[in-house]
């Protein structure tokens, strides 16, 4: 399993895209499946980008090739 974060913005996409090179190479994970996962990060990354407020996104990747797990933290609830 692997995580980082990147801070909100389109301008991370390449970080994020390097993150993703880093799993397939440690997972071993074939080209043919990379496509497919790099487009639904990009989909959870871009909708964080868009709707949320909060400055950084944080995402990690399980070992098993099948689960991303996006992981976003709350900031305190408004009233």
């Amino acid at each position: 399993m692997i995580s980082a974060r990147f801070h909100r913005s389109f301008d991370a996409l390449d970080q994020l895209f390097g993150f993703t090179r880093r799993f397939y190479e440690q997972e071993r994970v074939p080209a043919e499946e990379r496509l497919v996962f790099d487009f639904c990060v990009e989909e959870i990354f871009t909708n964080f980008v868009k709707y949320e407020e909060f400055l950084d996104i944080a995402f990690q990747l399980a070992g098993d090739r099948q689960q991303v797990d996006a992981i976003h933290r709350l900031g305190p609830l408004r009233a």
